[in-house]
């Protein structure tokens, strides 16, 4: 089951004089507009900041027209949440001592450790939202098994004359696992900017970011080894640590936001993603919200730092990424100068789109020749190195990065903004 928000209606367009009807399909950048003369004229929408909700005719027909290609291209690929994915995934290898209340007899240290919250339910993402420039979120509900896993080595001895003499020792692993729920909010903003390229046609660059803050509903694992009978110490301190892996966790994904969201919602359906609107919701829960998108990039570096993996969050972003399309980050859709006039003759809004054809960066492929040359010996691989990057720096010069040939980029209003941080 999905719930979408209804997209705003295409005002009527009312133009006196028409320009001829432009070709079927899309153009390409060589072509450009029809007429190269008189372009500041043709122009309606200067550069500069816009607002796609309360500017004028002209400006809200371009965000739609946008937005309409979005919601399009993400609708015909379709985001899911996989059945079996990550939600997140610590690896720490970090060795910890830990102590046993013993500094002979018997001693333990943590040799490495996994935890994890795996999906166990897959959901279909309806992301199609109702707004170019205002984020967006999905909040949903979904089963997890969440689990553990410590190595310890433990070592047995014995004091002679003050010194401690190795006996034995011991190599084993606590596990364990529960099933679990886990609350998620994904939130989506495409971060717009608009600008106006050196021939005069507009340029909406979109630098689409997907955040995902989560809580787990318990995360009291029990703890288990068979084969060998840890002493209690290194039980205690293997649970207690893996409590505060998952306190951990539920901070750095933003899981207080979640909860906060979660207690002020009544529609928390089980395994069905409910869209939330910025602007239908109480302010402090559209405050938290906010808060999960904004927060995104200092939590992607604090998680890093902590050692955990891209999770559900850097799975998700992978599948924008092909959605829409995305060239380092970024998507440059551009619209014809003169697509008011075009659309008030009956042309296609799909036929107003501006698709710039360039060949593939060569980078990938030489580097690709290169590691396999290295790899049998022969050309030297510097020399081979630097031959790639003379020939990305050509194309690049052949074929400039579409957002070099935008003037006067400024984002686009109105952003969301909280009441409280």
């Amino acid at each position: 089951m999905k719930k979408t928000m209804g997209l705003a209606v295409l005002l009527p367009l009312l133009i006196s004089c028409a320009a001829p009807v432009g070709g079927e399909g899309y153009q390409e950048e060589e072509e450009g507009s029809e007429n190269d003369v008189g372009v500041a004229e043709q122009q309606l929408i200067q550069p500069g900041i816009i607002n796609c909700d309360t500017g004028p005719q002209e400006v809200r027909s371009l965000c739609k027209m946008a937005l309409d290609r979005v919601n399009s291209e993400l609708d015909a690929r379709g985001i899911t949440v996989d059945s079996e994915g990550i939600l997140f995934e610590l690896d720490d290898p970090t060795d910890r001592k830990i102590d046993t209340g013993h500094s002979c007899t018997v001693r333990a240290e943590q040799r490495h450790a996994t935890y994890s919250a795996r999906l166990k339910r897959s959901a279909s993402l309806d992301i199609t939202g109702d707004s170019l420039t205002r984020p967006l979120a999905v909040k949903l509900s979904l089963p997890v098994e969440y689990s553990a896993k410590i190595d310890v080595n433990q070592t047995f001895g014995y004091r002679v004359l003050g010194s401690c003499n190795k006996s034995g020792s011991d190599s084993y692993s606590l596990r364990g696992s529960l099933a679990t729920t886990a609350d998620i909010v994904l939130g989506l903003d495409l971060n717009p900017t608009f600008g106006v390229r050196e021939n005069g046609d507009y340029a909406i660059t979109l630098e689409p970011k997907v955040a995902v803050a989560t809580a787990l509903r318990n995360t009291n694992v029990d703890l288990r080894v068979s084969g060998v009978s840890p002493i209690t110490p290194v039980v205690t301190f293997a649970t207690g640590f893996s409590s505060t892996v998952a306190k951990s966790a539920t901070a750095l994904f933003s899981g207080d936001s979640v909860s906060r969201i979660v207690e002020g919602s009544a529609a928390w359906d089980f395994g069905v993603p409910v869209l939330l609107g910025i602007g239908a919701l109480p302010r402090p829960l559209e405050d938290a919200m906010f808060g999960v998108i904004e927060s995104r990039a200092a939590r992607e570096i604090e998680r890093s730092a902590a050692r955990f993996g891209p999770g559900l969050q850097g799975a998700l972003q992978q599948k924008l990424n092909a959605a829409l399309k995305l060239e380092n980050g970024k998507r440059v859709l551009i619209v014809k100068r003169d697509f008011l006039a075009q659309l008030g003759a009956g042309a296609a809004p799909s036929s107003q789109f501006v698709e710039v054809w360039r060949p593939q960066n060569p980078r990938a492929a030489c580097e690709a020749r290169a590691n396999e040359q290295c790899r049998y010996g022969g050309a030297s691989c510097e020399a081979l190195s630097r031959q790639c990057h003379a020939e990305e720096q050509e194309y690049l010069r052949l074929y400039p990065p579409v957002a070099s040939t935008i003037i006067g980029a400024s984002p686009m209003q109105p952003r969301y903004v909280p009441s409280s941080r």
